[in-house]
């Protein structure tokens, strides 16, 4: 009888959004992982760290349905996943002990005697303040922070905020899960004695392209928001920390932000594109609408390289190009001496540093990136 796979699940992080912002050990563990169970707030560019193999799926609550039957099922899931899978990455939106019912998830492991590990991630309350230049904490009016959550368990009796020691506090509230009850929130710290004119912010899609911040008094920001039509994911901070501050705003001075851009490459140059677009503040669209085929057949490439020797100049017109090459070599137990003899032109820098990752230089890159351009400058040389 085969033995049993020694499985582990570890609950990791994503951060808020931005894709830069998952810790060193969170995307190791999604390069290694064999199966990736993730959230609704998980942005899905993160799932390009994982191998092809990698299982994927996918457990979005939704907001409304029976939540606690969906946990149960995610319960069971993870349990489940260990039977095949050797490692199992829980890919959970922000840190996977805030506010995010890891204790359900954690007990079950605990009772089938499943190994874990807790890998923390960036909590959307710190992100977005800092997306948003607000200050959470400063030694001249803001000594504290108190993280409470804006949605409680359905069927308590009663709530466990406490608004009247909230409404006291001279420190920054940050209210998560709070869009649906914000109006309720602001009477109740009114009531309990906060001043209405207490600055309040409220910042969506925190961290991403599509990041909105609404700045309000406390008595307004409900109505505000709902003008804003805001809808969640968001973040409610409350308490002078939250006062506009435009100078450290930075996020909003991106150049390219608000702007929706469509990548239509293959899909490993549009991953890499789309990251250049997203911290210029874009948001990018994976569209791919060209497939890479490996086209050298390896008889009639065999023959190709045994001579060589025939010619002055071999030419890389891409570095896809230059990848496929080098993969069928080594396939025929060549490598790069096989050019010893030959000049090498390559049409673009790309091309000519991925041809360096195979330990040579290129010989010639025209200044201009075009076919024609190469032709035509490659005229200058005796040798052609």
């Amino acid at each position: 009888m085969a033995d049993k796979i020694k499985s582990k699940v570890y609950l990791v992080g994503a951060g808020p959004g931005d894709t830069g912002l998952i810790t060193v050990r969170g995307a190791e563990l999604l390069k290694i992982a064999d199966c990736i169970i993730y959230d609704r707030l998980v942005n899905p560019a993160l799932l390009n760290l994982a191998a092809d193999k990698a299982e994927r799926i996918y457990v979005g609550k939704i907001i409304g349905a029976d939540s606690k039957m969906q946990q149960q099922q995610i319960n069971k899931l993870l349990v489940e996943k260990t039977a095949e899978y050797k490692t199992i990455v829980r890919l959970k939106g922000g840190d996977p002990i805030t506010f995010a019912r890891a204790i359900e998830e954690l007990s079950a492991l605990s009772r089938n005697n499943i190994d874990f590990e807790i890998v923390p991630g960036i909590t959307a309350g710190l992100a977005g303040a800092a997306y948003a230049g607000i200050l959470l904490t400063d030694r001249r009016s803001s000594s504290q922070i108190t993280f409470i959550s804006g949605r409680e368990a359905s069927g308590k009796a009663h709530s466990d905020i406490d608004y009247a020691t909230l409404a006291k506090t001279a420190g920054s509230i940050v209210f998560y899960m709070a869009i649906s009850n914000l109006d309720q929130i602001a009477t109740q710290l009114i009531a309990n004695g906060k001043d209405p004119q207490t600055p309040a912010a409220v910042i969506a899609n925190a961290t991403l392209p599509t990041q909105k911040t609404v700045i309000a008094p406390l008595s307004e920001i409900a109505l505000q928001c709902k003008e804003a039509q805001i809808t969640p994911p968001a973040i409610v901070i409350i308490g002078q920390a939250a006062k506009p501050q435009k100078e450290f705003d930075w996020f909003s001075k991106k150049p390219l932000l608000g702007q929706t851009v469509v990548i239509t490459r293959n899909k490993k140059t549009n991953v890499e594109f789309a990251e250049k677009l997203f911290y210029l503040g874009a948001e990018p669209i994976d569209f791919p609408c060209i497939e890479l085929q490996r086209l050298i057949d390896a008889e009639t490439f065999k023959k190709l390289t045994e001579r060589l020797g025939d010619y002055h100049w071999l030419i890389f017109t891409s570095a896809n190009g230059v990848r496929f090459t080098f993969e069928m070599l080594d396939k025929i137990g060549k490598d790069a001496r096989l050019f010893g003899q030959n000049k090498i032109a390559c049409l673009g820098s790309q091309t000519a540093a991925e041809l360096k990752q195979f330990g040579i230089t290129a010989d010639f890159v025209p200044d201009i990136f075009t076919g024609k351009e190469l032709s035509k400058q490659l005229g200058q040389f005796d040798n052609l």
